[in-house]
């Protein structure tokens, strides 16, 4: 079993991998945007320097053109080109992406 978190960033919905996997999704106007990233959030990270430190890894993308919103259709797509394993089970006790519920989840 995965554990996930689903954390909202105002401008694209974040799904974080109890072992540090991210991938984010956004509407673009057109179609839902999703991204992954190659490296994982550690457990120390800095907040500051999260995304920065992402973005040193490889970040793969896909358009997903028939679709306007992000369901929890697209959030289980997300968790199997990160994971691919299934058995997935979503933590609802965080759902932001700030420093306290992202090292609670990733800590916990």
């Amino acid at each position: 079993m995965i554990k996930y978190a689903v954390l909202d960033d105002v401008e694209q919905l974040v799904v974080v991998t109890k072992e540090g996997d991210i991938a984010t999704g956004h509407y673009n106007d057109n179609c839902i945007i999703l991204n992954y990233y190659g490296n994982k959030i550690s457990k120390n990270f800095n907040i500051d320097r999260v995304w920065d430190e992402l973005n040193i890894g490889r970040r793969y993308w896909k358009e997903l053109e028939n679709k306007q919103e992000i369901d929890q259709d697209v959030i289980i797509l997300m968790l199997e080109s990160l994971d691919g394993r299934g058995g997935y089970k979503r933590d609802n006790s965080v759902n932001t992406f700030d420093e306290k519920d992202l090292r609670t989840f990733l800590n916990s």
